[in-house]
């Protein structure tokens, strides 16, 4: 049985996004999601009035994953566009081939409108590495979270965020996050370096609500464990594969275009996809707005 633990948390957010518990739980539906794809496991989400930033945070390429173009990294660091405003960041779990303080740091230095809700170790970690943590504090909060269990945080009308402990592959001791983000009605699963376990996801309640994207490591779809989660547990409308090593992109992608066709696998900084709500519009194409790699 699912474990679900409502938190209402005194984060700063910007007045219009303030609602009382009551407002939160109503429905605003939204009819575009725009999904774009940064680096690795990173991604900038955007729906109606709102947008999460997850695991985008690498200005350094690690071992054999891609890390943000520099241009793109000093965008990010900049708070420029794509990454103005009111922005939500999610950081799965400290490896720096997802966060790396420094870039995150900055990004919430110049862009006062933006915040990080995350687990306890990444907050020790932007604290203890960040040049000056007092200049951006206000606007972090640590969201623990048992293993088992999931926590639910409502932060505007039609938005809220779900976080859940699921353990790293090959690390089970290494506490790593997975999200399902509500924007607008539609229902984003990102699991981080989540282990391909049946039974962890049962224990957090999958088979579950309908999920509309499920972003999810490529060993998802390399085992029977992991294409029986996204089969017949998580169930999504849209697949999106990450975390592919550069040196297996092009063997991967072949397999993946015979195994699973329509699943989505982005291959270059800023790469988007749009999903619509209306039955009759399908998915555009991905579309490319930045050519470095």
């Amino acid at each position: 049985m699912i474990h679900l633990v409502l938190a209402l948390l005194p984060i700063v957010i910007p007045a219009q996004a303030q609602e009382t518990r009551a407002q939160a739980g109503q429905e605003l539906k939204i009819d575009e999601l725009e999904i774009t794809y940064l680096a690795n496991d990173g991604f900038l989400l955007e729906a109606g009035p709102y947008s999460v930033l997850i695991d985008g945070f690498v200005a350094k390429k690690v071992d054999d994953y891609p890390a943000l173009p520099e241009r793109v990294a000093k965008r990010l660091a900049a708070g420029q566009k794509p990454f103005r405003g009111r922005v939500f960041c999610l950081v799965s779990h400290p490896h720096p081939d997802h966060f790396q303080a420094r870039l995150l740091e900055q990004f919430l230095d110049h862009n006062e409108r933006a915040s990080l809700i995350s687990g306890p170790r990444v907050v020790a970690r932007l604290q203890e590495e960040a040049k000056d943590f007092t200049k951006i504090k206000g606007r972090v909060r640590a969201m623990p979270v048992d293993p088992g269990r999931v926590r639910v945080l409502d932060l505007a009308t039609g938005f809220r965020i779900a976080f859940m402990q699921m353990p790293h592959v090959g690390e089970l001791a290494s506490p790593n996050y997975g999200h399902i983000i509500d924007l607008g009605g539609f229902k984003i699963l990102h699991v981080g370096d989540a282990e391909a376990s049946p039974e962890v996801f049962s224990a957090l309640g999958f088979p579950g609500p309908e999920v509309d994207v499920a972003i999810v490591p490529f060993w998802f779809f390399t085992s029977e464990d992991g294409i029986h989660i996204l089969d017949d547990m998580i169930r999504p409308g849209t697949k999106v594969v990450t975390h592919v090593p550069k040196s297996e992109l092009e063997l991967f992608s072949a397999r993946l275009e015979l195994d699973n066709p329509d699943a989505v696998l982005f291959r270059r900084c800023l790469d988007s996809r749009t999903l619509r709500r209306a039955a009759d519009a399908a998915p555009e194409k991905e579309e490319s707005t930045d050519s470095e790699n």
